[in-house]
């Protein structure tokens, strides 16, 4: 019975690279921006698993999907609802950045984009809007980030690498500027709830709720948003609560099940 390994990691880097690529084709071939999305979903939820059973693993346990105890899931829950405004807070950071390395006029369009095409998912209907934006990409994306890519490389090189290949990677699949700073963070993040628990449902959890957040902060105060103050004492307690969840995930912590042949 198996671990995924550092072979397993690259096959699977490269098939979903190549398919990442085949939708960017097609994305300059004409192919509309909603389709070519899927397309990119569906390699990053398909490729791991198929490989992981064309590689004789058991395909769902070698990616992680293995149960998140009940109180995993509330201390899961309860660290990514403190790590929203300590998101904010650095999301802010990242704007002066953007100011004083001269970047300020591309970001806020980037922004402006980002609320724009969360509108015009709104505007389909509550419910596509949460599958395309809350359920479908935390399920896909992860799958592959912090899946069996992500079991294979701290299986050869350790956590640290495998944190920041994988993190490096899930910001560099976003395309644009305002993302790729903070996705790196998220991305760490994620990984480390999956290190933490043994089960890539805990940063399913997270990424969807990262998400829904953003979502519902879009549409109440829409390009407002970058304005919105940030309370110090609600920084204090988010920092507070964060590190109080993610020491009580740590104390729960058990090693990963292996994966099944």
């Amino acid at each position: 019975m198996r671990q995924p390994d550092a072979r397993d990691a690259a096959w699977v880097l490269a098939c979903a690279l190549l398919a990442m690529t085949g939708s960017m084709l097609l994305l300059r071939a004409g192919l509309p921006p909603f389709l070519a999305g899927i397309v990119q979903q569906a390699a990053f939820f398909g490729t791991p698993l198929l490989y992981a059973r064309r590689a004789g693993l058991d395909p769902f346990a070698s990616n992680g999907f293995l149960p998140l105890r009940l109180r995993q899931a509330a201390l899961v829950l309860l660290a990514s609802l403190g790590s929203l405004w300590l998101m904010y807070g650095l999301s802010k950071v990242q704007t002066e950045a953007f100011r004083v390395a001269g970047y300020e006029k591309r970001a806020q369009a980037e922004e402006e984009k980002i609320s724009r095409d969360i509108e015009s998912a709104r505007n389909e209907g509550v419910m596509p809007a949460l599958s395309l934006l809350v359920l479908i990409p935390p399920l896909c994306e992860e799958t592959f980030f912090r899946g069996l890519l992500f079991r294979g490389l701290a299986s050869r090189f350790g956590l640290g690498i495998a944190l920041a290949g994988t993190s490096i990677l899930f910001s560099a699949a976003h395309a644009t500027l305002v993302q790729k700073g903070m996705m790196v963070v998220l991305g760490a993040y994620f990984g480390v709830l999956v290190y933490l628990t043994g089960s890539l449902w805990a940063s399913i959890l997270a990424h969807a709720v990262n998400n829904f957040a953003v979502l519902t902060m879009t549409w109440i105060f829409g390009n407002k948003l970058p304005d919105v103050p940030v309370p110090w004492w609600m920084a204090v307690l988010s920092a507070l609560v964060f590190g109080l969840a993610m020491t009580g995930l740590a104390l729960e912590r058990r090693p990963p099940a292996p994966a099944a042949d």
